[in-house]
């Protein structure tokens, strides 16, 4: 698989860049006349530190101005809305509460309850905002140690359905296990994808990705627009 990776050595290089990606985005929206700028987010702690930076960032708030920004959660885990493992959790607290901007993102979090109903929900709260075939402008991704991406960790969970159900119930390999996530064909799907990765654990799964056939599923996730924001 080809894919662009850059490479830093600090966290603020590493912050400033994906922050300079993602205005250039906004701003291109904007050219194209676009009213809305609809970004996927992943979860986990590796991306806590980019979400506070554009909470707070300035160029970003004026921009919010001109272009209504709508940020969805990429995967969810079956937990109470207070729980500390509830990736909506952090988005909430941080570009929700948090937002310095002039006009705050638009916050489309996984409704509580059971994984199968919320996916299902969650899938209609895609097609009611971005129509029948919903696709992201942007795709923030992570990836776990073992290959995963968003809560995508098996073969079935990624295998090709159809209709693409856009949002599906998965099991994790360890706690908490009931999760739900944006399909893999979603995700793929997106108009440009940033991969947020930090240290060499991480960098020797990117390897593998980069210079193997062996299956791992966040595989199923990537384009050839996706760029690889590497800090090791």
């Amino acid at each position: 698989m080809s894919l662009e990776v850059l490479r830093f050595s600090d966290e603020d290089s590493w912050i400033d860049a994906s922050l300079a990606e993602l205005r250039a985005l906004l701003r291109n929206a904007i050219g194209r006349g676009q009213g809305r700028f609809h970004m996927n987010l992943s979860g986990g702690s590796t991306p806590g530190a980019l979400y506070k930076a554009l909470a707070a960032d300035q160029d970003s708030s004026e921009l919010s101005d001109r272009l209504e920004i709508h940020c969805w959660v990429g995967d969810e885990r079956e937990v109470p809305a207070d729980s500390p493992h509830r990736n909506g959790r952090l988005v909430q607290t941080i570009l929700g509460e948090g937002s310095e901007w002039k006009n705050p993102p638009v916050l489309h979090l996984w409704p509580e309850g059971d994984r199968n109903s919320a996916s299902s929900a969650y899938s209609e709260e895609l097609r009611r905002c971005m129509g029948e075939a919903p696709t992201f402008d942007l795709a923030i991704l992570g990836m776990g140690e073992d290959g995963h991406t968003a809560g995508l960790f098996s073969r079935e969970d990624t295998q090709e359905r159809k209709p693409n159900p856009l949002c599906i119930p998965t099991l994790a390999p360890s706690e908490p296990r009931l999760r739900m996530s944006m399909s893999a064909q979603l995700l793929r799907a997106s108009l440009c994808s940033i991969v947020l990765l930090k240290g060499e654990k991480k960098e020797a799964v990117l390897n593998t990705v980069l210079s193997s056939t062996a299956w791992l599923p966040i595989r199923e996730a990537l384009s050839d627009t996706t760029l690889v924001f590497l800090l090791v």
